[in-house]
């Protein structure tokens, strides 16, 4: 499998089963009002689609330079988050 498809596939997959099973699981445990867990999961499948819809539009190149700085973002986002947890 090449990269594009296999980042397709975890953007859909990630929208539907785990985005949708750790919605239910917080709202269960009060986490997240109910009320809002229906736009949270049409906004989990509408990203999934729209995102592995790209991949396929702009090709490779494209989609590995955003996955690498959103990953590089994320990294730090959480680096930063930590640091001041101990501070």
């Amino acid at each position: 499998m090449d990269f594009l498809r296999a980042i397709s596939m975890t953007f859909f997959t990630v929208g539907i089963f785990w985005n949708f099973i750790g919605g239910v699981f917080l709202t269960r445990m009060g986490s997240v009002p109910s009320n809002i867990l229906f736009v949270l999961i049409i906004g989990s499948f509408t990203g999934g689609y729209f995102g592995a819809h790209l991949s396929k539009l702009k090709g490779n190149i494209l989609i590995k330079k955003t996955f690498i700085t959103v990953c590089v973002l994320v990294g730090i986002s959480l680096l930063i988050k930590s640091i001041r947890s101990f501070l």
